[in-house]
């Protein structure tokens, strides 16, 4: 049993048997009433390391919906989340990542609640991570979240990748058009020169959209669009560099034997003569693997394996008596070229996630367009037309992300519409789905329905 002092009075806790995926349930009596439900979940840095505790109120993990009991403090139930990283101490504002703690009513928790319902999901967190059997509930929750991070992995990196690709193409685009823009207004600087006329006078003069105007700011929005080609470039490697960590097979918790590869065939965890169990040399945290009792001797490969491999390490002599051994440091640690071939399936050294402070937030799932209708599109098409506005689309309604209506306003100024993201839309107001943007005058409309959108476009003064 766990006591925790809160504010609102001593709470109590007890915890049930860890399920097959690697979760445990926290039961509570006291100031506060519900269950609390614990698991290993990935790093918010790097998906594809488990070195992370969620604990979230209610009897469901906080990637479902929130689940009775939830935790009730004097008849009031709240749902939330925290999320525990391993990799930082408990001690800093970044060791912990604290969702919002609300009411089923989706109001705030009230000051007093707040802080008894983080007291509470700390202490179940802590309790879950400092259990003796914390890396085989490890290596059971990475199991079983591997492929739901897959999959939304998957979809993260198709979108970069045609992300960066629109990018790449715009920024392209705009140094072709800037390039353009200046020869064409040197030309008519050479013409006016040449045979002044009132005419090349007013091509020549500054002013918005004019060839001046344009040289100006399409170089500028070019290295813009080559920035962000950039950025999305860093973010598809990492999310490709996840998704080979999440593919590779899962690290095996200390103590179970685990099958491991032979170059040209699997075979078990073999047993040697004395009896004892041949394993994976053990591994020091965040560091090179260390020297173990028993000295592990690679299994031997078959003249069939790759010349490039590198060698097996020798077994190292044993050491007189009454020495010790000198602890693994950088400078002593294996080099790369040196180290024994580790199994596929082995353990695996793990590393602190590349956290480096407070401003670290966790990711969330990629954005969806599935609020996007047919039905929500034709209705923008009337709203255009009623307004008296000529438009366009590209004719992706298949596929609302690159989805784009191209809208000329009454003082031809072009406009841009398209759908917004789940994240940017409220269920409160479903119908406002919509965001518009004119280059021409470096704006964008918030998210609004399809009438407020014609109506914004129709009114805008020149």
């Amino acid at each position: 049993m766990i006591t925790i002092a809160t504010p609102s009075g001593t709470v109590r806790a007890v915890s049930a048997e860890a399920d097959a995926t690697g979760a445990v349930r926290y039961h509570f009596t006291g100031a506060a009433t519900g269950t609390v439900h614990v698991t290993a979940t990935s790093s918010p840095a790097r998906w594809d390391q488990f070195d992370a505790v969620r604990a979230t109120l209610g009897s469901a993990s906080a990637r479902e919906w929130p689940a009775e009991p939830l935790v009730r403090i004097r008849g009031r139930a709240y749902w939330g989340t925290t999320v525990r990283v391993l990799a930082h101490s408990a001690d800093v504002p970044w060791g912990w990542l604290a969702g919002d703690l609300k009411d089923t009513a989706d109001r705030p928790a009230p000051p007093q609640a707040s802080q008894t319902l983080t007291a509470i999901l700390r202490a179940c967190a802590s309790h879950y991570a400092a259990r003796s059997d914390f890396p085989t509930l490890q290596h059971t929750a990475r199991h079983h979240d591997t492929p739901q991070l897959l999959t939304w992995l998957d979809a993260m990196i198709t979108h970069s990748e045609r992300a960066q690709a629109r990018w790449l193409q715009e920024a392209e685009t705009y140094r072709v058009q800037a390039t353009r823009t200046l020869a064409a207004w040197w030309t008519l600087a050479r013409w006016f020169t040449a045979h002044p006329h009132p005419v090349l006078a007013l091509l020549l003069a500054s002013g918005r959209e004019s060839l001046a105007h344009r040289a100006e700011y399409l170089p500028k929005w070019a290295e813009i669009s080559t920035r962000a080609a950039e950025d999305e470039g860093r973010r598809l490697a990492l999310f490709r560099s996840e998704r080979e960590g999440l593919a590779r097979p899962a690290a095996a918790p200390d103590g179970e034997d685990r099958p491991y590869f032979v170059v040209g065939q699997w075979r078990a965890a073999a047993t040697s003569t004395s009896g004892t169990s041949r394993r994976h040399p053990p591994v020091r945290a965040n560091g090179p693997r260390c020297a173990s009792s028993t000295p592990w001797t690679p299994t031997t490969r078959s003249a069939t394996s790759r010349s490039s491999t590198p060698p097996a390490r020798k077994p190292q002599p044993s050491r007189p008596a009454g020495r010790r051994a000198r602890p693994a440091s950088a400078s002593t640690a294996i080099s790369p070229a040196r180290r024994p071939i580790p199994p596929l399936t082995g353990v695996a050294c793990r590393q602190a996630a590349p956290v480096s402070g407070p401003e670290h937030k966790e990711r969330r799932p990629v954005a969806t367009f599935t609020h996007t209708t047919p039905q929500r599109c034709a209705q923008l098409g009337r709203a255009l037309t009623a307004a008296g506005l000529y438009w366009s689309d590209n004719g992706h309604q298949d596929d609302p992300q690159f989805l784009t209506y191209t809208v000329t306003d009454p003082h031809g100024r072009t406009w841009q519409v398209s759908p917004a993201t789940n994240f940017q839309t409220s269920p409160s107001s479903p119908g406002q789905i919509w965001q518009a943007s004119c280059t021409a005058l470096t704006t964008r409309t918030p998210v609004l329905s399809a009438r407020l959108i014609a109506e914004h476009i129709k009114d805008v003064p020149a």
